[in-house]
């Protein structure tokens, strides 16, 4: 059953290992700032790393993201940070239950062979997570949180961004991107969105 939050619209689709919730998301305000200012073209790249945490207006990424070039180039994906090198900051989040978290853009264009490659990615995060010991496994009911901005040029010349919080087990998850064509990524909006901040469990910066 995949749940779509805030739209008041539900998918129904089969799933081995539990539920997909499917919400709007509100990003960062510096990300939705640095993405306004990149354009729909992402620098020439088809996948872009977001920070996936804000505290007091400023943008932080996770330990996971340290790996995630490596592991989107091994999938043949053209990707990038958000921030250069000297601008990125890390934050690690102690809570009670492990959640991999983290947050992606892609341009205009989204077919169904990007969100094939994007689904491959949400599992190759959740394998670095089992290959790190943070998770017993298995790879595909590892708990995980992805965050999908999608940045399109209206035809007024103006930027859209939009985002979408896919939330469940690793396997599910990747299995409801298949699913999700940019039709359904630009229909979902809603009263409530998710907000990007971390909230949950204490933290602190390096």
């Amino acid at each position: 059953m995949f749940e779509v939050g805030d739209s008041g619209a539900t998918d129904n689709q089969d799933s081995e290992s539990g539920t997909v919730t499917i919400a709007t998301a509100a990003l960062g305000t510096e990300v939705e700032s640095m993405l306004r200012t990149m354009g729909p073209e992402l620098d020439a790249h088809e996948l872009l790393v977001l920070p996936p945490y804000e505290r007091e207006g400023r943008s932080y990424y996770g330990d996971g993201d340290l790996d995630a070039l490596r592991l989107a180039r091994e999938l043949g994906i053209s990707a990038a940070f958000l921030h250069s090198p000297e601008d990125r900051e890390y934050l690690q989040e102690y809570s009670a239950g492990f959640v991999v978290e983290f947050a992606v853009s892609v341009g205009e264009g989204v077919t169904a062979i990007s969100i094939g490659f994007l689904a491959k990615y949400v599992l190759a995060r959740a394998r670095q997570a089992l290959h790190k010991g943070l998770h017993a496994g298995p790879e595909k009911e590892i708990p995980l949180k992805l965050t999908v901005a999608t940045v399109r040029r209206e035809k007024n010349g103006s930027v859209k961004i939009k985002g979408l919080k896919v939330e469940g087990p690793a396997g599910d998850v990747a299995g409801a991107l298949h699913g999700l064509l940019d039709t359904k990524l630009s229909a979902l909006e809603g009263p409530s969105p998710v907000a990007l901040d971390g909230r949950d469990g204490e933290n602190s910066t390096k």
